[in-house]
């Protein structure tokens, strides 16, 4: 990794820890807890597709970070799940783009997330955060049954914006929900 790319992971796993951490002590879930719960998804999608395209990622944690993430993962993952569901929901045809993105978010979630939370802590997950993984995958599968409708050429209230696409750059094949279409967005970004 350049310099740039190991500052810009540097920033994107405080950013991650950070938010993972407020959203894990939140009190007050009812005013603040679904646009924490946002923003905690969008930096697991920023973490996420950085860890799949960097496999060398684990040296970038520092010995606080490792401390961190094992000391908030478990609460902020429960709790991240809990509000799925609501986010999931309410997505509408018209916002394809963003059922997309928040399944890769799931995605990353419960297979990036959770197995460097499995390696750091060294343990398996405990039966709250496992029952937790179950209700995400009911999620994930919500996701897939309605973009899976939605993309139908007979199905025409989907629409796909390309301004909603993400940087796609990282995002294995797997998401393959993801057109090469939306992926040549991105394909000379930078970022």
């Amino acid at each position: 990794m350049s310099s740039t790319e190991c500052t810009d992971m540097q920033r994107v796993v405080k950013e991650f820890l950070s938010r993972l951490h407020y959203l894990s002590i939140l009190t007050k879930e009812v005013e603040y807890g679904y646009s924490n719960a946002l923003r905690l998804y969008t930096s697991v999608y920023e973490l996420g597709r950085r860890l799949s395209a960097h496999p060398d990622y684990r040296q970038m944690l520092t010995d606080e970070d490792k401390t961190t993430f094992k000391q908030y993962f478990p609460t902020g993952f429960v709790k991240l799940v809990d509000y799925t569901p609501g986010l999931v929901g309410n997505i509408e045809p018209s916002d394809l783009n963003i059922a997309r993105t928040r399944r890769s978010q799931i995605w990353f979630l419960k297979n990036e997330l959770l197995d460097l939370y499995k390696e750091i802590n060294g343990k398996e997950l405990t039966t709250e955060m496992q029952s937790a993984l179950d209700k995400l995958q009911t999620s994930d599968n919500m996701l897939d049954s309605d973009i899976s409708d939605w993309i139908r050429p007979d199905y025409d209230e989907a629409v796909d914006k390309s301004e909603d696409v993400p940087n796609l750059n990282g995002v294995p094949p797997s998401h393959d929900w993801w057109t090469e279409e939306h992926r040549r967005i991105w394909e000379n970004s930078k970022e």
